[in-house]
């Protein structure tokens, strides 16, 4: 236990030195002893996969907080609707929120040390772009096609359990939980492949074994295990306060475009109608000016149409 603790606060004090470097601000909080190595498969070994990758969840879950902030503010402009023309589903758009996540996150929270160049942290960008973007990606194709398979068995022990029934929400969440657990292994393979592209380059030589291998699955099988719980946990919690969904990019992204619609519509009316008044003014001036020229004091307004005619 002492062992897990130890390292999930190692993790956390990890991501706050990072966040301080940014700011020049390391000094507030110092450095802190690296959890000493532990022999692969032990209960050490364990505690200390499972300790670090609690640490990771919850500075990976400010920062998409973060990506989603910032999503929803993008949506409704033009910029927005241009992305949601090419990220055309949802699906491609969680991706890409995953992804951009995960690198702002390795980006901002994982501490350089010193000889790094300039182009760490661009590259712990890039890293963690394809992990988090593999993750996402992965667990949505996993809960897509394990839903799939249970939903048979699932009508058949339970009626309604593919419905709204509490049976069918249980199981839902058991899938999702699931699907982002196993998803940790696509995850691991991506962030220690990238990691050795971006940081050792063409030699080869230096490229990580299938024990790192392991070791990067396990520890993000944890971190799709955490997140799970967490989603299944809001989703709960919503549905406790009947809070209503969020409203999705592509839905937001709509609601801009059919606003700025609105708004060029009004617009456009508005100047209809502005127009011809400004014409008519700008007539009576003319026309008052010229019988004043004359020495004729007569208003424009005496003089009909019919007539100027006669």
């Amino acid at each position: 236990m002492g062992e897990g603790l130890y390292s999930a606060a190692y993790s956390l004090h990890s991501a706050g030195r990072g966040a301080l470097q940014l700011v020049g601000m390391e000094d507030v909080i110092g450095k802190m002893d690296i959890p000493a190595p532990a022999e692969f498969g032990t209960d050490r070994w364990h505690a200390q996969q499972l300790g670090g990758a609690a640490g990771i969840i919850a500075p990976f879950v400010l920062t998409h907080k973060g990506v989603k902030m910032m999503s929803t503010k993008l949506a409704p402009t033009e910029a927005g609707l241009a992305v949601s023309r090419v990220l055309n589903t949802p699906t491609k758009v969680a991706i890409a929120e995953g992804a951009l996540a995960g690198g702002a996150f390795e980006f901002t929270f994982k501490p350089t040390e010193e000889g790094d160049s300039i182009w760490t942290r661009p590259k712990n960008f890039a890293v963690g772009a394809a992990t988090f973007g593999t993750l996402t990606a992965s667990t949505i194709g996993i809960k897509s096609y394990a839903g799939s398979l249970a939903k048979p068995w699932l009508r058949r022990l339970y009626p309604d359990a593919a419905g709204e029934d509490d049976a069918g929400r249980v199981w839902a969440g058991c899938i999702k939980i699931s699907a982002t657990t196993l998803s940790g292994a696509p995850a691991g393979f991506a962030h220690t492949f990238s990691h050795d592209v971006a940081f050792k380059g063409a030699d080869f030589s230096k490229y990580s074994g299938l024990e790192d291998y392991g070791k990067n699955a396990y520890t993000f099988g944890v971190v799709g295990l955490g997140l799970g719980l967490k989603d299944a946990g809001m989703a709960k919690l919503k549905s406790f306060t009947g809070a209503e969904p969020a409203p999705t990019f592509h839905h937001l992204a709509e609601q801009g475009r059919v606003k700025r619609q609105n708004d060029a519509d009004l617009l456009a009316s508005l100047r209809s109608d502005i127009a011809p008044a400004a014409a008519k003014t700008g007539l009576e001036a003319a026309q008052r000016s010229t019988i004043r020229e004359g020495g004729i004091d007569i208003k424009p307004a005496d003089i009909a149409p019919g007539k100027i005619e006669a």
